[in-house]
């Protein structure tokens, strides 16, 4: 597990952080979304699973996944942003490109 958001944040903020692909040619990446502090994973709240994220293959750590969140001034989560980005060669040049993008907004229902 590797938390996004830390206790003590300042409130409203939005953090993201990047992941990368742990295996040669891995093509998807499943995340599941907990909500807690505590060091073990089965100790937080489950929230749920995004999609199965589309990867490139490629070796390891070629494909990255950017998963950031929001939080709002009372503290609940108002939303959740992936973007998988890949490396590609264009004119003997490398950049990183957005492949799938997906932000899901939250809203409580009274």
């Amino acid at each position: 597990m590797r938390p996004i958001l830390l206790r003590g944040a300042v409130l409203p903020t939005i953090k993201s952080r990047l992941f990368t692909t742990i295996m040669d040619n891995q093509e998807a990446m499943n995340i599941r979304v907990f909500q807690g502090e505590r060091p073990q994973t089965k100790d937080n709240i489950y929230m749920g699973t995004l999609p199965a994220l589309p990867l490139s293959g490629g070796k390891r750590g070629t494909a990255k996944v950017r998963l950031g969140s929001a939080l709002c001034s009372d503290g609940r989560l108002t939303g959740l942003q992936v973007d998988v980005i890949v490396k590609v060669n264009v004119y003997q040049d490398e950049i990183e490109v957005s492949i799938f993008n997906i932000i899901l907004t939250l809203v409580s229902v009274h």
